[in-house]
């Protein structure tokens, strides 16, 4: 496991050669258990100041002068936590491409595949909103499926045999 998380950083910008299986998924729950630990502190401190503020909060306030009571009663735990989970969501961007394109040409598929998974994704966020896109809702979820199934499948699943 700390091989794979190690070659994950080490093969920061490396979008040729393959990943494992295995080691696709080793990153993928590190990246996790580390995603959710920085959150739990972010809402634990946003809790904190929410309670450390008790009877002081303005239930008529805007959303704006909330935020400044919040940050007055969290100060630097809360933006210090939000820089960080900030930070590391931004550095995790290229290296988690980069895997899953060697991913992805580990069983056999174009790395140049990752890109309909993005149309995917982004037909999900569009058709989030609006009802009336139900089939775009639809199909990227059956792309974010097919991309999911992909990810599991074993080395070479879809090489050129023969």
């Amino acid at each position: 496991m700390w091989t794979a998380y190690k070659n994950y950083w080490k093969n920061y910008f490396n979008f040729t050669g393959r990943t494992t299986r295995s080691g696709y998924w080793w990153v993928v729950l590190m990246n996790v258990i580390i995603s959710v630990a920085l959150m739990v502190g972010f809402v634990a401190a946003v809790m904190a100041a929410i309670v450390g503020l008790g009877d002081k909060i303005d239930t008529n306030a805007s959303s704006s002068e909330f935020f400044h009571q919040l940050l007055a009663a969290g100060g630097i735990g809360i933006i210090l936590l939000f820089f960080v989970l900030g930070i590391w969501v931004v550095l995790n961007i290229i290296p988690n491409i980069a895997i899953t394109v060697r991913r992805i040409r580990d069983t056999g598929l174009s790395g140049w595949t990752y890109l309909i998974s993005l149309l995917g994704g982004i037909m999900l966020n569009v058709s989030s909103e609006r009802s009336d896109l139900w089939w775009m809702q639809l199909l990227g979820g059956l792309i974010a499926l097919a991309f999911f199934i992909i990810y599991l499948m074993p080395s070479d699943q879809f090489a050129k045999k023969g």
